[in-house]
């Protein structure tokens, strides 16, 4: 955190009002502070505890000062427009920093009380600037400016409209690997363990995207489970980093693990991200030698073709948690929430990176941008548009939908994704390796060689879907065990198909499929087949 220290440094020296902080490492943020704040009257604030002195030992020495703070903070009860007077005054003859933590509760608009607490600190950043008006006046003789700093701390960004002029905001960021890297061998270094280079890696890969505390505190927890720090403990930290998702209602952890890696059809996809994977694998390396990250790819195209699937196929390939986005979680019903919603979902996936965010049906979510019919969704395409272009953290996007032809234009500029795919229905061969992937899923693999696959596929019309492939073997073994067989046999499968119990897509969406292909043609998109 340098350079959070060096500009907190700068802010004190210059006696800015207030400052918001966002942050998850509150205590390091605190401690910072503290170690900048030198001959200021340190104080902190929250709805439990109330106000504390923080430096309190280091002003025993001015007897003066000491009890004047002393006697007046001990009569305060937790009462934060309380609080603020008492800061009010004290900060009229001693150079004062004031540390309000979980801003975001006490400034809430919608709030009465928390409309109070806004103006008052409006007030007070008035007279720190030295502009009382008439009804700001103090109730002393001392006309000087109030020698005031603000220090608005949370894990959540909501700054009152009243504010905002007066507001410098920053954001701490988590360590970089490098930074990961120093803390590890620190940790080596005091425990007198030594890890090979390679193992150092994959630690610091795993351990990405957590607080500086985490990292410290997950390897201790590693070293005290069996008293050695091995590969055993990248599972750990993963794991760690699984349950950070799982406690947020906006983001899903998609586990993988129950998913293969042998998808049918999509030929041109699964070359595609092979070469994406071998730069995942080798990150640190490929960072050094100039590729560029990742960013992602976008597919679209046939409903029931596999696009779901190769989301899970691609976190199973690249080793990578997968994450999906709900865009129907992120909507809230306050004013600034939904972008609020979005930047903390932003924030979990970059937490847990090298990882992968799957926004699916993204269509829906993106619905009434092009006419500007909501000015939620087109702000939240903002900032997703922004995120996806300057994003520097490895977090591969992957974004599937049907029909994008209401998806507004520079969402699909090169620069957003790597790629375009669009998922047509399988082709004959495709078909041969979907009804076969199916029917080794459900114990047949056996029964294999009794099957005339080519037969199979001719009796199929063209316009099946990977659902509709999937559905047909579904009812296939479901006959079979009713009829007290295990074996399943080439008629049985074209009995099914002529009895037309499964319709296929092409047919039950017969326009829609046009609209798809005609969409298609007009754009610069790669075919995934």
């Amino acid at each position: 955190m340098k350079s959070l220290q060096e500009d907190i440094r700068n802010i004190i020296s210059a006696s800015h009002p207030i400052v918001y902080i966002q942050t998850d490492e509150e205590l390091e943020v605190l401690k910072i502070i503290s170690e900048e704040a030198n001959e200021y009257l340190l104080f902190s604030y929250d709805e439990i505890y109330g106000i504390r002195w923080l430096n309190e030992k280091s002003f025993k020495s001015n007897k003066k000062v000491f009890l004047r703070v002393k006697n007046q903070i001990e009569s305060l009860k937790s009462d934060f427009l309380e609080t603020l007077f008492f800061i009010r005054d004290i900060a009229q003859f001693e150079k004062t920093i004031l540390v309000i933590l979980s801003a975001d509760t006490l400034m809430k608009e919608e709030n009465p009380q928390s409309q109070k607490n806004v103006r008052f600190i409006k007030n007070l950043i008035n007279e720190i600037k030295g502009e009382k008006g008439e009804n700001l006046a103090s109730d002393t003789d001392n006309e000087d400016s109030l020698m005031l700093s603000i220090f608005l701390i949370s894990d959540k960004l909501l700054i009152p409209s009243l504010l905002e002029k007066d507001m410098f905001v920053f954001e701490t960021d988590y360590p970089t690997r490098k930074e990961i890297g120093e803390i590890l061998n620190k940790f080596l270094e005091e425990h007198k363990l030594a890890i090979s280079d390679e193992l150092k890696i994959e630690f610091v890969s795993a351990l990405q995207g957590l607080t500086r505390s985490e990292v410290d505190n997950l390897l201790f927890l590693a070293l005290i489970n069996d008293s050695v720090l091995d590969d055993k403990d990248v599972d750990f930290f993963i794991d760690y980093k699984k349950q950070i998702v799982k406690k947020n209602a906006i983001i899903e952890y998609v586990d993988v693990r129950k998913y293969s890696t042998d998808i049918g059809g999509l030929k041109n996809l699964k070359q595609w991200l092979e070469k994406k994977k071998n730069i995942f694998k080798n990150l640190d390396r490929a960072i050094e030698c100039g590729v560029d990250i990742p960013k992602g790819v976008l597919l679209f195209g046939m409903p029931g073709c596999g696009k779901s699937l190769a989301a899970k196929y691609t976190a199973k390939l690249m080793g990578l948690p997968l994450l999906r986005l709900d865009m129907g979680r992120i909507m809230g019903p306050y004013l600034g929430q939904s972008e609020e919603n979005l930047r903390k979902a932003i924030r979990i996936a970059e937490s847990i990176a090298p990882s992968i965010l799957w926004i699916d049906e993204i269509e829906k979510a993106l619905a009434g941008v092009k006419g500007g019919n909501s000015d939620t969704v087109v702000r939240i395409f903002g900032t997703l548009l922004t995120w996806m272009q300057e994003k520097e953290k490895p977090v591969f996007v992957i974004a599937t939908a049907n029909d994008i032809s209401g998806i507004p234009p520079e969402f699909l500029r090169k620069g957003r994704f790597d790629e375009t795919f669009f998922v047509d229905f399988p082709d004959k061969e495709s078909i041969k390796e979907i009804l076969k992937i199916h029917l080794k899923k459900r114990g047949k693999e056996k029964y294999l060689s009794n099957i005339d696959f080519e037969k199979v596929v001719k009796a199929m019309e063209e316009g099946y879907a990977g659902a509709d492939i999937e559905a047909i073997v579904s009812e296939v073994v479901e006959r079979v065990f009713l009829e007290g067989r295990e074996e399943i046999t080439t008629e049985d499968i074209l009995k099914v198909i002529k009895e037309g119990i499964v319709k296929p897509i092409s047919q039950t969406l017969k326009e829609k499929i046009e609209e798809l292909r005609s969409t298609y043609k007009n754009l610069s998109a790669q075919p995934a087949n």
